[in-house]
Order: structure tokens, then sequence, then C-alpha cells
């Protein structure tokens, strides 16, 4: 679960970053992009896969303004993920 949950929040961020990476983003607004329900508690579940993310070299995190940025490994990642239909659906965030 934390890994295709993972996969989307690098597709989500990857496509919010228009495919820059080191570029930061809110890991809230990231995470809310996901549209994941069913989880009492959201700002947990957020840590726990940047977290998840972190320990997997994909992004970086900055805890003093919660900001995400892809690694070059996230980049890389995304670059072969995100164009298949699964996280092709988040694609209209480049825009």
């Amino acid at each position: 679960m934390l890994e295709d949950h993972g996969n989307r929040f690098v597709c989500v961020l990857y496509f919010l970053s228009r495919g820059v990476g080191g570029r930061p983003f809110d890991s809230d607004r990231v995470y809310s992009e996901l549209q994941m329900k069913g989880f009492t508690d959201q700002q947990q579940a957020r840590a726990e896969l940047v977290q998840f993310l972190e320990t997997e070299g994909l992004v970086e995190y900055n805890r003093a303004n919660n900001t995400v940025n892809l690694t070059l490994r996230g980049l890389e990642r995304a670059r072969r993920h995100c164009d298949e239909p699964l996280y092709g659906i988040y694609r209209h965030l480049q825009n």
C-alpha cells in the first residue's frame, strides 16, 4: 500500500514541478491531490508516506517549512512510471 500511494505521491509531485527535480512544494498540498479517503488522521498518513519516500531516496523533506521535492532518483522513477494510465490521471496538475 505504501508503495502504491508513494508512486502516486511521486507522480503528483512530478507533475506539479513540471519534471524539475529539487523544486519544493508543500507536502500537504501534494498529499491532498491524491484525494485519499479512509484515513482518520490525514496528517499522520501524509507523514508516514513522506517518511517512506524519504527512506526510499525518492524525495527530500524539509521539516522547517513542510515542503518536499524530488531527488534525482525520484525524478528518474517518475519519468519511468508517471506516463502509465494509473498515474497519468494527475497529468492535469502540469498546467
